[in-house]
């Protein structure tokens, strides 16, 4: 049996530098299950012959079936094959929404004003602790969020692809699926995900991408990554003053959007910001630099974390606000907002006790489980989206296929022509998918249902999958659930062989 000590030194020699290694790697670990994980899947990078990638043929087949509707022919499958299969084109037929939602950035190409591309990504932001998604609770810690959700266009079977927020911004921004264990952020597994900032370099000349964070742009490996992947302007902690009022992650939500609104311009033509708030994380802070209309939620509250939800809410409000009133010019009527298209998603699911499964529910159901570790509160809205529903005489529009947080990536380079899109991935307004849904957290992959209260949620142990070991499947449509236990372990794969994204 291989050492520890000996995993170690094969890692240090082959994939990260020794002074580094202990770095990264106490950074990855929350708990032994991830730990013996961890190790586990580096030192599968080094291996050929383990019970990891055994079977791959077989999980090649079952792909090859779901997606082609006939059995595969082929005797030995490559590495090519695998990726092949898996990065196929993505499905890009919209719906009328999605159609005239591209139709619109389109529009907004080919006119003089800029175009306003907003990926906000709000930490910790679940959909539980609010209304839109659960209309039956009594009340709700977002309730400027469950307005633009009602107003806007909502995802209500969307789940983000894992439970931190590196995996978050690489799954929204660079389309993969992938978890805390298995993401590029830090260089540990050496594959290079493209993104939608380097892309968009490639395809405009007058364009810009930034990223707006009020924390420390050193964390996982932040700025690096980014600036990696074309970003060239990155707001970060140095960038606020010392007073103001912060957490110990960093300046507050508000003080982060009055920075944007203070710095936004109307150069570049075609700008993409994104935006990373932080005040709702742990050890969930209540700040006081903006007044709380509604006093009364902070005593409702079970836990920390729904006020700092509320706050983050407020702060948000705050920003759209001034976006609505930010005039482009003096000449002009038009503002900010009405060129702006907003994707709002929370940053990764949460084990923190919320409305829908509060402290006393100690339950196991997959169902309550899923819903509470990686549920996505995915909204769009913008004067683009009001545009699109002023058109087709909507007041809102909301779908219950299934989505994941990484749709957001195809769904934005189709909308702006940007072609050869390769990615696990389908268009968030597409009325069918490739592959089915997963979703990856806390030592478990769950698989949610394509459509709502159509069938249950199942729930594996990460470590099951990796190593192929047998698993629940249910009898009713099974096919669905080995195709996402193969397709997990393909996906996997790939990124540990560092082919798992675009061809350079």
């Amino acid at each position: 049996m291989i050492s520890l000590l000996s995993i170690f030194l094969l890692v240090s020699k082959n994939l990260i530098s020794e002074s580094s290694f202990f770095k990264r790697f106490s950074a990855n670990i929350a708990t032994k299950s991830v730990t013996e994980n961890f190790i586990y899947l580096l030192f599968e990078q080094l291996s050929e012959n383990d019970k990891y990638i055994r079977n791959l043929d077989s999980d090649y087949r079952i792909l090859y079936r779901w997606r082609y509707k006939k059995d595969s022919t082929q005797v030995q499958i490559s590495d090519d094959d695998i990726y092949n299969i898996i990065q196929d084109e993505p499905i890009l037929t919209h719906n009328k929404i999605g159609a005239e939602l591209k139709n619109q950035v389109q529009n907004s190409l080919s006119g003089k004003e800029p175009l306003y591309i907003w990926v906000i990504l709000l930490e910790s932001f679940k959909p539980q602790n609010g209304q839109w998604l659960y209309p039956k609770h009594e009340y709700s810690f977002t309730p400027y969020y469950d307005k633009l959700a009602l107003s806007g266009l909502s995802f209500s079977n969307a789940w983000t692809v894992g439970g931190v927020t590196r995996a978050g911004q690489q799954g929204s921004l660079c389309g993969s699926w992938t978890g805390e264990t298995s993401d590029a952020f830090r260089g540990t597994f050496k594959y290079y995900p493209v993104c939608i900032p380097e892309l968009l370099n490639e395809k405009f000349t007058n364009s810009q991408s930034y990223y707006w964070y009020a924390g420390d742009l050193r964390f996982d490996d932040t700025q690096k990554f980014w600036t990696t992947h074309g970003i060239k302007f990155m707001t970060g902690l140095g960038d606020f003053a010392k007073d103001s009022e912060s957490t110990w992650w960093g300046a507050s939500d508000k003080s982060l959007f009055d920075k944007v609104n203070a710095l936004v311009t109307i150069e570049p033509k075609v700008q993409l910001h994104i935006v990373m708030t932080l005040t709702n994380h742990p050890e969930f802070t209540l700040l006081h630099d903006l007044t709380y209309p509604d006093q009364s939620l902070l005593s409702k509250a079970e836990v920390n974390m729904q006020k700092t939800t509320y706050y983050t809410d407020l702060s948000l409000e705050i920003f759209i606000n001034n976006l609505k009133n930010r005039k482009l010019n003096k000449k002009s009527n038009t503002t900010i907002w009405d060129q702006s298209l907003l994707i709002m998603v929370n940053d990764h699911g949460n084990f923190i006790p919320d409305l829908e499964y509060p402290l006393s529910d100690k339950s196991k159901n997959p169902d309550k489980l899923a819903n509470m570790l990686t549920r996505a509160n995915l909204v769009m809205h913008g004067g683009l989206v009001e545009n699109v529903l002023k058109k087709l005489n909507l007041h809102t529009f909301n779908t219950d296929i299934s989505k994941s947080q990484a749709d957001i990536y195809p769904t934005l380079l189709d909308f702006l022509n940007i072609n050869q899109i390769e990615t696990i991935s389908d268009s968030l307004f597409s009325e069918q998918r490739r592959w089915p849904v997963y979703t990856e957290g806390f030592g478990k992959v769950f698989v949610p249902p394509l459509h709502l209260n159509k069938y249950k949620v199942v729930q594996w142990k990460r470590e099951d999958l990796l190593e192929n070991k047998n698993v629940f499947i249910p009898k009713e449509d099974a096919e669905y659930y080995l195709t996402a236990k193969a397709l997990f372990r393909l996906n996997e794969y790939l990124k540990i062989k560092g082919i798992c994204c675009k061809k350079r």
